[in-house]
């Protein structure tokens, strides 16, 4: 991958004061990691459709819930694996996306995992 100090993120999905948009924070913070666009979900809610909009940009979706973790690959756009999983792992309680997303090239990392973080983004 490029130098960390020059790694951008595509684009973030951050919930201000959420517990774990924080600890996704501190780790990009470290690397030297910047955004190239950032979407506050307080301001920006967004439903099921925009989840299925990021299927089909990428080829690896890396996802953690809690102590779940779940890893899903894209072919040509299509999900393999279970929709009902994925859903499960990408919305909360009221349908609407999950935040932290990162979207950084074909890869696309819900919630925060540092394992997960650190083999996309280093």
């Amino acid at each position: 991958m490029s130098d960390k100090s020059t790694k951008t993120l595509d684009w973030r999905y951050n919930r201000v004061g959420c517990s774990t948009c924080i600890k996704a924070q501190d780790f990009l913070d470290r690397h030297g990691i910047a955004t190239q666009v950032l979407e506050d979900a307080k301001r920006k809610v967004y439903k099921q459709e925009k989840a299925w909009d990021l299927v089909g940009r990428v080829q690896n979706i890396y996802a953690r819930k809690h102590t779940k973790t779940a890893h899903f690959k894209v072919v040509d756009g299509v999900l393999q694996g279970s929709h009902e999983d994925f859903l499960e792992m990408v919305l909360g309680p009221t349908g609407n996306l999950r935040a932290p997303i990162l979207l950084s090239g074909k890869d696309l990392l819900v919630g925060f995992d540092e394992a997960a973080y650190t083999k996309v983004l280093l």
